[in-house]
């Protein structure tokens, strides 16, 4: 029995070149997004069960698919990206009014040529503080009914 022999053609090499040019541009974007800064920062008001306030700035993973697919469609990955991430972990403190480096870049200020100095956005801050007076109030009221 003979086996049949295919015949090469050039639009046969053609389909080749166009399938193997495809595959590597998605596996080159796949490589060059999941290889990125997978980290970006969140800052939110904590708020815990015993009574104390605070900040809670946590890192959370960029979203890959929004990413690739601009990648993959040569656009820039500048602009509005969407943050896609969980709720808090069990046992973590309640996260009121949390905001994202991605949403709001201002978040990352500059100090000292550090670009690690997180800063709060005004709604937070007006949040905190509120908080705070009514704390200060409930531990008054408590320190009275002594």
């Amino acid at each position: 029995m003979r086996w049949p022999i295919r015949r090469v053609t050039v639009r046969g090499l053609m389909a080749g070149f166009v399938a193997l040019a495809v595959l590597l541009h998605v596996g080159r974007t796949a490589f060059r997004v999941g290889s990125a800064k997978t980290d970006h920062e969140h800052i939110a008001v904590a708020d815990l069960d015993n009574g104390f306030i605070g900040w809670n700035a946590f890192d959370a993973r960029y979203p890959f698919w929004p990413r690739f697919w601009r990648g993959l469609l040569g656009m820039p990955c500048t602009g509005r990206q969407f943050c896609e991430t969980e709720g808090p972990p069990p046992g973590a403190p309640k996260r009121l009014l949390e905001t994202c480096e991605l949403e709001h870049p201002e978040l990352r200020r500059y100090h000292l040529g550090n670009p690690l100095v997180l800063d709060t956005t005004p709604a937070q801050k007006d949040l905190l503080r509120r908080l705070q007076e009514r704390n200060l109030a409930r531990m008054a009221a408590f320190f009275d009914a002594l």
